[in-house]
């Protein structure tokens, strides 16, 4: 179904503090986890709205770049502990659009693909029907340090 891998708790803003204003104004919130990594939700409004009834890509990439960006910070407080936590600085990202975000709730991911002495590269995805069939996925390369 929809949510399959996803399970509740995880406690991430406990472990990782709140998300960002920029989240919170577009009302992303964390919804979980998958495979022990962050989930993010962010329900549709109409200012997130691009063409009539689809949600506008940049909503979209928000939401996927926030969700790498806590994926790599879960796993960064699990290797180094708060006191030790390296800064983050994002390099780039490369994101796919697979299919257009329809006007419903949408959720994201992440996973590390390679965590190096100076640089993280990070695979995050979002999807809405199923976790399967992700709308967008975004390669993401971060400074870490």
């Amino acid at each position: 179904g929809r949510m399959s891998g996803v399970v509740e708790g995880g406690d991430w803003a406990a472990k990782l503090g709140p998300l960002p204003a920029m989240a919170a104004h577009a009302g992303i919130v964390y919804h979980g986890s998958l495979s022990g990594a962050p989930v993010l939700a962010m329900p549709f409004t109409l200012q997130l709205m691009g063409r009539p009834g689809f949600l506008q890509g940049g909503a979209t990439a928000s939401l996927i770049e926030m969700a790498g960006l806590v994926g790599l910070r879960a796993v960064m407080l699990d290797r180094h502990g708060e006191e030790a936590m390296p800064k983050v600085k994002p390099i780039n990202l490369t994101i796919d659009y697979l299919r257009g975000g329809e006007a419903v709730m949408s959720y994201a991911s992440a996973r590390i693909s390679r965590m190096g002495r100076s640089l993280a590269n990070v695979e995050a995805f979002g999807w809405q029907a199923s976790v399967d069939e992700p709308i967008a996925i975004a390669q993401m390369h971060y400074l870490v340090g």
